[in-house]
């Protein structure tokens, strides 16, 4: 009887192990030698308590008290993983703001660059546009002198060759040199009349600075010993050899920045040109 129930209490304890797996719990392997017939200790293990509960404990404790120290020591090493995301979160906002604003600098540089860069070409437009009216007036002006010398040596022919009829004609090649004259002087009004205009306009653009060139072409006086004698009717071509303008445009877009624009205008019987200098 005794032998029988020491087998049905090996066989619970056997039982019990297997269907209670956890023996490692306390650092240590425990067979079912250690648990047969100690029934008190089982049930010690089972709770818990007994001695190597306590000592369960114990190690416990102590390492709380060591991760609180080494908490205490390295308070970064104690931060959650929600304090982590929380900082990354900040580093992407940082980058985020610092992303934007770099583009909006460069946004506001490009537009300012733009600004400058058609104030130039509007200045450029509108000093191209005076110089090319300025050919305009000084080829009609060159044009009229041409025909005066035309007609002058159709007159000189004929006076040689039938003075009779020249002296018949006389009226109407005075009639002819006035209205020439009055050509001559309606091209210098009208050039003069510009000058003052673009003068007080200057393009439209604000603390403006230019100069505009004088005709400096005589208007011919429509006499008879002018249109015999005057050098400019006589030869043109010397006169109007290589005649030039220049238009000068300075416009401040700020306080800082300074557009000049140039043009030269070069005429002659021949030719003329317009061309940009600055």
């Amino acid at each position: 009887m005794e032998s029988q129930g020491r087998a049905d209490l090996n066989r619970d304890t056997l039982c019990f192990c297997v269907s209670n797996p956890p023996f490692y719990r306390f650092g240590r392997s425990l067979g079912p030698s250690t648990l047969v017939g100690d029934p008190v200790r089982l049930g010690q293990l089972r709770r818990g308590t007994g001695p190597n509960g306590d000592h369960e404990k114990k190690r416990k404790n102590t390492e709380h008290l060591q991760e609180k120290r080494s908490d205490d020591r390295n308070p970064l090493a104690s931060r959650s993983c929600g304090t982590g995301e929380s900082g990354l979160g900040i580093l992407h906002a940082i980058l985020v703001v610092g992303i934007v604003s770099a583009g909006i600098t460069i946004a506001l540089m490009m537009f300012t660059a733009s600004r400058r860069v058609r104030h130039q070409v509007e200045l450029d437009r509108c000093s191209g546009k005076a110089g090319i009216e300025i050919r305009d007036r000084a080829r009609s002006w060159i044009n009229s002198y041409l025909r005066l010398n035309q007609a002058r040596k159709a007159w000189i022919a004929l006076t040689l060759s039938n003075p009779p009829l020249a002296l018949q004609s006389t009226p109407a090649m005075k009639t002819y040199l006035q209205s020439e004259s009055a050509i001559q002087r309606a091209y210098d009004w009208a050039w003069k009349s510009e000058r003052v205009r673009f003068l007080s306009v200057a393009c439209g653009k604000p603390e403006t600075l230019a100069e505009y060139p004088d005709p400096d072409i005589p208007v011919f006086s429509g006499g008879m010993e002018d249109f015999l004698n005057d050098p400019i009717v006589r030869d043109p071509k010397t006169f109007f050899l290589e005649k030039r303008f220049t238009l000068d445009v300075k416009s401040r877009w700020n306080r800082k920045a300074l557009h000049e624009s140039q043009t030269e205008v070069g005429v002659s019987t021949e030719s003329s040109t317009v061309a940009w200098s600055k």
